[in-house]
C-alpha cells in the first residue's frame, strides 16, 4: 500500500500501550524517514481495512466482452 498524500510506501508497525496491549498501525515511510514533506500520521490498521472494504463495495468490474 502507498501513502495517499506523498506516494511513499506504508509500513506496518506496532505500538504498545502502557497496559501492554499492542495496536497495529500503518506508517508512511516518507514521513518517517523525512524524505518527503508528508504530514500523514500513523493510521490504525482496522480503520484502513474498513476503508478498503467500503471502497470495494462501490467498485464494479466490467463484464468481459
Amino acid at each position: 500500500m502507498y501513502c495517499g498524500q506523498c506516494g511513499s510506501r506504508l509500513t506496518l508497525t506496532n505500538a504498545k500501550s502502557r497496559r501492554g496491549v499492542i495496536y497495529p498501525y500503518f506508517m508512511c515511510t516518507g514521513w518517517h524517514a523525512r524524505r518527503t514533506n508528508c504530514e500523514r500520521k500513523s493510521m490504525f490498521v482496522p480503520d484502513i481495512e474498513a476503508a478498503v472494504e467500503d471502497y470495494y463495495r462501490h467498485v464494479q468490474i466490467p463484464e468481459a466482452p
